[in-house]
């Protein structure tokens, strides 16, 4: 059993100047994952989250956020009374990693501190960036339900809809909520809905954009009509067919997906629509293929170049990589290589975007679809086809390996 004492040594090595030192102390930390800690050691790490130290050169962990980690394995031996008292004293990464602490508890005590942690309005500039925050454990609870009006004003709030709405969704699949509850989401994100999509539509209009300003709004869009999606009731259908009569084909395939889950009617011809869209139409794809609906919907996806298309599209869409789709694309042709399993079709497309984006000066791009969609952003005429793909097999092979 780890002791107070071997802690607080290892929190004055992770705060020396030599970094060699620090990187060792880290390893010793490291170590300890899995061990459980006598009662004053656990006071002693959660003491030591709440301190800053200076970055070890190389390394992406963080010793504030693995003081707390450290304690996952045995949260029943962290009192709830201490992470209230150190919560406020503790960086974003931290208040992250005591939530997801308190959440696998899933106790009478964590689930108090949860409901004061999470619905307190004095709190709510505590709150982190929920990240890989879950609360999943605690929906276990029998009184979990207290949490549900926390939860509703998580939902519409940026950055926490994915974690509060999933948790909502899943309470109504697991029959968990009631009427008043019920009526409590609806009430709570149905406006937000409607203010999402007013301002999609506004975004859409924006002619010449060089960004994709509503990325974010989308993304939360998606996941409150997930969550629409199994809430009984007119007004839920009402949102959701606003959703689907978006300018934003995107927002408009989430709608879609959701209408046709609670087996209410859509258009053909509006799927149709929705689906000239490339990254709308992966996303419809995807929907109704989770949703266990896809032989519900016209044949949409027997083209498959068009669905390649769209896979690389959504690809380069991703702010790591172009950030929006492309300006223009065109298909190139059918190339086969030989995989380990035998022989794999890739499609590839040529695509560029106009200035000043980053990559306008290289003219046309070569990209490919099919198991994988990928770039490595060579201009179309620096080498032939051949090397195109010889290059972007060794770039995959890369993340592979990584």
């Amino acid at each position: 059993m780890i002791g107070a004492d071997q802690v607080a040594k290892v929190r004055e090595l992770l705060r020396r100047k030599d970094s060699s030192v620090r990187r060792e102390a880290l390893d010793v930390l490291d170590s300890w994952n899995g061990r459980a800690l006598a009662p004053a050691a656990v006071e002693a790490a959660l003491d030591a989250a709440t301190v800053a130290y200076p970055e070890i050169p190389g390394v992406v962990a963080h010793p504030d956020e693995l003081w707390v980690r450290l304690l996952w394995m045995h949260p029943s031996n962290v009192p709830a009374k201490d992470v209230l008292r150190v919560y406020g004293l503790a960086g974003d990464r931290v208040r992250r990693a005591l939530l997801h602490l308190l959440a696998l508890r899933a106790d009478d005590e964590a689930l108090e501190a949860l409901v004061e942690l999470l619905g307190d309005e004095r709190r709510a500039t505590q709150l982190p960036t929920p990240s890989y925050v879950t609360l999943s454990p605690v929906l276990e609870h029998p009184d979990s339900l207290r949490l549900v009006p926390a939860l509703v004003q998580l939902s519409t709030r940026p950055g926490w809809s994915w974690e509060a709405a999933g948790a909502l969704r899943q309470m109504e699949m697991d029959g968990r909520l009631g009427h008043s509850q019920r009526r409590a989401v609806v009430e709570g994100v149905v406006p937000v809905v409607r203010t999402l999509v007013d301002a999609c539509d506004r975004a859409s209009a924006i002619s010449g954009d060089r960004v994709d300003v509503a990325r974010t709004d989308r993304e939360r869009l998606r996941v409150l009509a997930a969550l629409l999606a199994v809430m009984p009731g007119e007004e839920s259908s009402l949102a959701l067919y606003r959703m689907l009569s978006s300018a934003d084909p995107k927002v408009a395939a989430h709608a879609a997906v959701a209408l046709v889950a609670r087996s209410e009617p859509v258009a053909p011809e509006r799927l149709e629509l929705v689906a000239r869209d490339a990254v709308a139409r992966v996303d419809l794809y995807e929907g109704f293929m989770a949703e266990g609906v896809l032989t519900d919907v016209p044949e949409l996806f027997d083209d498959k170049v068009s669905m390649a298309e769209a896979e690389l599209v959504r690809w380069l869409s991703a702010p790591t990589e172009l950030g929006r789709h492309p300006d223009e694309i065109e298909y190139v042709g059918p190339y086969t290589v030989v995989a380990d399993d035998g022989p794999e079709l890739l499609h590839l497309f040529r695509f560029r975007m106009r200035s000043p984006h980053w990559s306008s000066t290289r003219g046309w791009l070569i990209g490919a679809a099919g198991r994988w969609a990928h770039s490595v952003y060579l201009a179309e005429d620096d080498c032939p086809i051949d090397a195109h793909v010889a290059q972007l097999l060794d770039s995959m092979a890369t993340w592979d390996i990584d």
